[in-house]
């Protein structure tokens, strides 16, 4: 753990603390009188912002640390959305199935075999064969016309709405003053939930980096740090500078790093007359967000005391996700990780590639096989970069092919939008 802690030190504590002081910063200057961090990338986020505000005797700001997931706010929206949860239910990810994507719509175990039996092409025993994305595309017209998904679906949602609104509401996000959410961030989709299972439209929110907004939202009220639509921290945000933070970017990785002891919030019910998360299984990443927290603790102690002791720059994130030593590799690859909103399953955030996996990670034969092969399923890691560099196999080759493939899909993904 003393390696972790000397990682963690050397880069992620810097990049952590400069992204907290802008986000109180700029909330100031906004006028904004309260900051909900998100559980749970925005645990450390709420310790460390605590402890600014109380060195630097801020009093016209107030923070909480606001129990919330995707899953949990979805939950609640499904009945709301109607066909267009499906959007989210039969998204491409890692290792899905169909069982996961049953999970996803809050379907109990029974409930799931119920659907499954009304279902003549997908056996019960096939429920946890990972689909490729021809079979997750066919998976979403099969459910969009099964009347049996679609009652449960309802019913768990009617349920897990009153719970949902009595919680936010009870946490004061509906009330009339400016206020802001802080999150690690990506698409800001947990903004969007909330705005509209509140109703309100004076909600804003702090992100990390955004690789984009959901459709039809006031990009103004989304105000990015590293990359996204608009730069309030004063960076060059052309999309050509904006591509390249993503290229050198794993948000995987991050959301590994900054996270939270606790299990994720699952949904919500009332308990002596409050609303109360409910939480999943326990964090397996539990001894190094303690740990991480103690390096903050010292880290925010010598800003107090001392001034700042390194210097945020580009070079630093690129660095430690883009170009990772074999020894950084060792110290984060225990990290486990789940990058659906149901944490299902947990992996290694540094997934073991054989040299066949790594030689499949060309430019050419990942978008091959994507467009001309409906079978294909591809072996994805939550931090390739890590994956290429434990394998050691033509390490600098692999690496430029990583960082190629994600330029070309972040400017084919601009030209779509």
């Amino acid at each position: 753990m003393e390696k972790y802690k000397i990682l963690f030190r050397s880069y992620y504590a810097p990049i952590l603390y400069d992204y907290v002081s802008w986000v109180i910063e700029d909330a100031r200057k906004r006028k904004i009188k309260k900051l909900y961090f998100l559980s749970r990338d925005g645990y450390l986020m709420y310790l460390v912002a605590e402890r600014i505000l109380s060195y630097r005797k801020i009093e016209d700001i107030s923070i909480s640390y606001l129990k919330v997931s995707r899953y949990s706010l979805r939950s609640a929206q499904y009945y709301l959305l109607g066909e267009k949860s499906l959007d989210y239910i039969c998204i491409n990810g890692i290792d899905v199935t169909f069982r996961k994507i049953l999970i996803r719509a809050g379907l109990s175990k029974e409930q799931q075999e119920a659907v499954v039996e009304t279902i003549s092409i997908i056996k019960l025993e096939d429920i946890d064969r990972v689909l490729s994305r021809s079979e997750i595309k066919k998976v979403k017209r099969i459910l969009s016309g099964n009347t049996i998904f679609w009652e449960y679906l309802n019913n768990n949602s009617k349920i897990a709405y009153e719970n949902t609104i009595g919680y936010l509401r009870q946490e004061g996000v509906d009330n009339n003053e400016e206020i802001a959410i802080v999150d690690s961030g990506w698409v800001g989709s947990i903004q969007e939930s909330i705005r509209q299972l509140l109703e309100i439209s004076n909600l804003q929110g702090y992100y990390f980096g955004l690789y984009e907004t959901p459709r039809g939202v006031e990009e103004n009220s989304y105000h990015s740090y590293y990359f996204g639509p608009k730069s309030t921290r004063g960076l060059m945000h052309d999309n050509y500078a904006d591509n390249q933070r993503k290229v050198h970017f794993s948000n995987c990785l991050f959301e590994a790093i900054y996270s939270s002891p606790e299990g994720m919030c699952l949904g919500y019910k009332k308990e002596d007359n409050r609303y109360i998360s409910i939480d999943g299984r326990e964090n397996p990443n539990k001894l190094y967000m303690n740990a991480a927290y103690e390096v903050m603790k010292d880290y925010v102690y010598c800003e107090k005391n001392y001034g700042k002791c390194f210097d945020l720059n580009e070079e630093l994130i690129v660095e430690t996700m883009s170009y990772p030593s074999l020894e950084d590799v060792n110290v984060l690859e225990n990290l486990q990780f789940c990058d659906d909103v149901i944490e299902y399953e947990y992996q290694s955030i540094v997934r073991p590639w054989s040299i066949n996996d790594v030689k499949k990670n060309t430019v050419l034969y990942r978008i091959f096989n994507k467009m001309f092969n409906p079978k294909y399923i591809e072996n994805t890691s939550g931090w390739p970069e890590g994956s290429i560099v434990r394998c050691g196999y033509k390490v600098d080759y692999y690496l430029k092919q990583e960082r190629l493939y994600k330029k070309l899909m972040y400017i084919r993904k601009a030209i779509k939008r």
